[in-house]
């Protein structure tokens, strides 16, 4: 769907201790507010030279952008700092930095002591109202200084006007760059559109093969067709990454086909692809906010920035997952088919085992009787005594013999604890002591290792603590995308 238009007129703008608006004062004597309020739709300003009427518009652009509109030089940032020479009442000479949104001071300001930085307190608010005639909320920028002396500013909260970021430098700082932009040189816009797409290579190459053009016409000679088959087979190239890269994010994708490169309309394609990446930039940073939460500032270059160094060394980092250590722990559990059946059958004996001594933990007297049965079952294995029918102990007939405990006959409770004498007759201490000299000489070398080692909960809690806590020590992921862990 197109974007919906939305048009904002200003309607008032406050500026407090403004360069160009302002004489310094005194800290505990601020000047009067300035205030401006257009009447009309256009409004023209009329005066001698320092007189104010550049001050006025930077002060706009500095509220919005934080940048200073220049006449000789491009626009700068309000947070830039000169050394301010101060010729004292008493002929002494002072040096002291100074921001360029403060207004110059004069020999009988209140001055800080020689080197030490001249106070900070500046702040412009502008009023907008909607289409509709709607005021809406004010915003501000506020400049001051640390208790140590470094500028700071506070930003304002441009969202609130529901303007794409990009839309509130095309009226301000873009028009004063144009003066200072020539064609094949290097800006800003450009970098940022060659760091995303590589669309920079693809731009100077369908240069060089127009300049190539002009001088085929005059001369062919072999030396110029070889650069020209060079100058072919790098755009090819270059084409081809790019093609690649739109296979892989689709959603950034623009529409037609990439231009030949000796195509009549190649230069003017090529500029309107590079204006579909910028745009989409500006979505995917919006989107990186949503995503990243508050913490992440796409209006803040150190942001973009930090961000922009992370998304590379984050898929690198996704690509090779498996080498994180507890991962890497996990994969290196892998049994044959063979060992795995061994393995099985190992821990189903256990578990049959544990559930026999679990049933006996239940009733601890005739778990005491089952074990005493037990061990008598297995003297009479031992000593191969005759199944005659009488006690092995006192050779009493046990024919019509009953256990005190459970009631049941002597003669039963031998002939059961035959069934399972050597598991029974062991304490749990016992029973546990074996197995687990058993599994460390049965199991495979794998298995074993990871039994000698500080074994997890479960074999997942590996999994979380890759995707987790070691994910996020790796370099693409200990930054910006640092937020996303926090949604985990």
């Amino acid at each position: 769907m197109p974007a919906t238009k939305r048009t904002l007129k200003l309607v008032r703008m406050v500026a407090h201790r403004f360069a160009g608006l302002h004489v310094h004062g005194r800290p505990t004597d601020a000047p009067d507010p300035f205030v401006f309020t257009p009447t009309s739709e256009v409004t023209l300003f009329e005066g001698a030279n320092g007189s104010g009427k550049t001050s006025i518009l930077n002060a706009i652009v500095w509220c919005i952008t934080g940048q200073l509109i220049r006449s000789q030089r491009v626009p700068e940032t309000g947070m830039t700092e000169f050394h301010c020479e101060v010729s004292r009442e008493d002929g002494s000479l002072t040096v002291h930095p100074m921001s360029s949104v403060t207004p110059m001071p004069n020999s009988d300001s209140e001055l800080p002591d020689d080197g030490k930085p001249i106070p900070a307190d500046t702040w412009v608010e502008l009023t907008f109202s909607d289409s509709d005639g709607n005021e809406l909320p004010p915003i501000r920028r506020h400049q001051t200084r640390t208790s140590r002396g470094k500028l700071q500013e506070s930003e304002p909260n441009l969202d609130a006007l529901g303007i794409d970021p990009i839309a509130w430098h095309i009226a301000t700082t873009m028009p004063a760059l144009l003066p200072f932009l020539s064609v094949g040189s290097t800006s800003q816009l450009g970098t940022a559109v060659a760091r995303l797409t590589g669309l920079a290579d693809l731009v100077d190459l369908a240069k060089h093969a127009e300049k190539a053009a002009e001088r085929i016409s005059k001369r062919k000679t072999k030396e110029i067709e070889e650069q020209i088959d060079e100058i072919r087979n790098r755009y090819s190239q270059h084409v081809n990454d790019l093609t690649a890269i739109l296979s892989e994010h689709p959603d950034i994708s623009f529409t037609g086909e990439t231009p030949k490169i000796d195509a009549e309309d190649t230069q003017q394609r090529l500029t309107d692809i590079a204006e579909h990446f910028v745009t989409a930039k500006a979505k995917g940073l919006r989107t990186a906010q949503s995503v990243l939460g508050a913490g992440f500032d796409p209006q803040q270059k150190a942001d973009r920035d930090d961000l922009e160094d992370s998304i590379r060394p984050a898929i690198e980092q996704l690509r090779l997952i498996g080498n994180l250590s507890s991962i890497a722990r996990l994969k290196r559990l892998s049994l044959e088919t063979g060992q795995m059946s061994e393995v099985e059958r190992c821990f189903e004996q256990v578990h049959t085992e544990a559930a026999t001594l679990a049933e006996m933990a239940e009733s601890p007297d005739r778990a005491k009787r089952a074990q005493l049965y037990a061990l008598v079952s297995t003297w009479i294995h031992q000593h191969d005594h005759a199944a005659d029918g009488c006690c092995p102990v006192c050779t009493a007939n046990l024919q019509d013999a009953r256990d005190p405990v459970t009631g049941s006959a002597v003669a039963d409770h031998l002939i059961e604890a035959e069934k399972n004498r050597e598991l029974v007759a062991q304490t749990i201490a016992q029973w546990a002591s074996r197995w687990h000299g058993h599994l460390l000489q049965q199991l495979p070398e794998v298995l074993v290792g990871e039994a000698r080692s500080n074994l997890p909960s479960r074999p997942a809690d590996l999994l979380v603590a890759s995707l987790t806590t070691e994910l996020y020590a790796t370099e693409g992921f200990s930054s910006s995308l640092s937020a996303l862990r926090e949604g985990q």
